[in-house]
């Protein structure tokens, strides 16, 4: 099965925003334990901002707390409704806890609040794509290409994404750009060794499978199995 997978240019997205939770956090050394005591039983003279929880939600997000930090997010969100980075991080936790129709619902207004940002919509793309809706992940993918056309992960999964569609030349060029790119990509090389098979290509991905052997025995192993058992026999005329 071909590969979209979850690659740095996401995982940047939260460590950038995790830097931001750092920022509004106080200066003050305390427990996570006491953080959480502060939002479970908060002194009533106490009142948090918007980016108080989403400070709050950071911190649960590094802990492994990941529906505290929704909650966090949530009520971020429900002070200052439009506060980008908590529906971006609310969009990524909903990921990280494979809610993932509730993450597209976040990312998708965060890729409204801030059209340009790139990761809101490549993240959004991995969403849709494990939900099956690859037509929704090309698209999304498609604005990640437009916005950053060298990363070698987002032409990648738009690559996997069009295979999913049946538009099997559209995701050789994606997939030969994210090897150009990034030469040692060996999901990109599997992937496009895939499309060969399923075009019965057999002399392209056996030149897939060689460079694979090189990069990551085991996906070179896995694609040199999937031509034999599919007998792939060149055909006359395929690229």
């Amino acid at each position: 099965m071909m590969k979209a997978r979850l690659f740095p240019l996401w995982l940047l997205a939260i460590l950038v925003s995790l830097i931001s939770f750092a920022a509004n956090a106080q200066t003050s050394v305390v427990t996570s334990d006491e953080k959480i005591a502060a939002v479970v039983r908060p002194q009533p003279e106490e009142k948090k901002s918007a980016a108080d929880y989403n400070a709050l939600g950071g911190e649960y997000y590094r802990t492994g707390q990941y529906p505290l930090a929704i909650e966090s997010f949530k009520e971020a969100l429900r002070l200052q409704p439009t506060y980008f980075e908590a529906t971006l991080n609310l969009g990524f936790a909903y990921a990280k806890t494979n809610q993932q129709s509730d993450a597209v619902v976040a990312l998708s207004k965060a890729t409204e609040l801030r059209p340009g940002y790139a990761n809101a919509h490549y993240a959004l793309g991995l969403s849709f794509f494990k939900l099956g809706q690859f037509d929704a992940a090309a698209n999304a993918f498609e604005s990640v290409v437009r916005l950053e056309p060298k990363s070698a992960e987002a032409q990648n999964n738009l690559g996997a994404a069009y295979f999913r569609l049946c538009r099997s030349e559209e995701a050789i060029a994606n997939l030969k750009a994210a090897t150009t790119f990034k030469p040692r990509y060996a999901e990109a090389h599997y992937n496009l060794g895939e499309v060969y098979v399923s075009l019965k290509n057999k002399t392209s991905a056996l030149e897939e499978y060689a460079i694979l052997k090189d990069l990551d025995p085991l996906l070179a192993d896995r694609l040199f199995r999937l031509i034999y058992e599919k007998k792939v026999v060149d055909v006359k005329g395929s690229k």
